[in-house]
């Protein structure tokens, strides 16, 4: 299969983005004897970033010193928005790829920018953590799982979700509109 120009540039965006995550990737820090998981960041994957001291989270201390932590990769993350990125490539590369009549999905077209926008906003972390497409996909178990708050974190994953791919449909139908009109300017300035 011979890539377009469209699905080089996909392809070349994804592999940056999948090269980034997995370089540097979320870590955790754990407590050596109690169940305690902090989240401490991105670092590079061979440096991992030391333990630091966190305020008291269990009864009878003030702190508990670094030392008393050890650095874990965050692979639940990791896993996750590495599938993520690798699921919304593959949904792009068949949108734009080269039907057998010889044409091409562009983006002048609104069923192409709005398909690109819900899969971008699948990318989206709203709480700097998983991808909005995992939160969606987690809704069935929260569902199963019910508790008496089940419905609220569903309902705002989904807002979320519509939220943002209206703003990714604007923002890319922005860019556009103003890249349409800087090179009708070159060429008007041009003649």
């Amino acid at each position: 299969m011979k890539l377009n120009s469209r699905q080089g540039i996909l392809m070349a965006v994804s592999s940056i983005v999948l090269l980034s995550l997995g370089l540097f990737p979320r870590w955790q820090q754990v407590a050596m004897r109690e169940p305690f998981k902090k989240d401490i960041g991105r670092a590079f994957l061979f440096r991992p970033p030391a333990p630091v001291a966190v305020d008291c989270y269990f009864a009878g201390c003030k702190s508990a010193p670094a030392a008393y932590f050890h650095v874990v990769l965050y692979r639940e993350v990791l896993v996750a928005q590495l599938l993520s990125v690798l699921g919304v490539t593959v949904v792009a590369l068949w949108i734009f790829r080269t039907r057998r009549d010889g044409t091409e999905a562009n983006l002048r077209s609104n069923k192409t920018k709005l398909s690109l926008s819900l899969l971008v906003a699948l990318l989206f972390p709203p709480l700097g953590t998983f991808p909005l497409g995992v939160l969606l996909l987690d809704i069935p178990r929260q569902v199963s799982h019910k508790n008496e708050l089940w419905l609220l974190p569903a309902l705002m994953v989904i807002a979320t979700y519509v939220a943002c791919a209206l703003f990714a449909f604007g923002l890319l139908t922005s860019a556009i509109w103003v890249y349409n009109r800087l090179g009708t300017r070159g060429t008007e300035q041009g003649s």
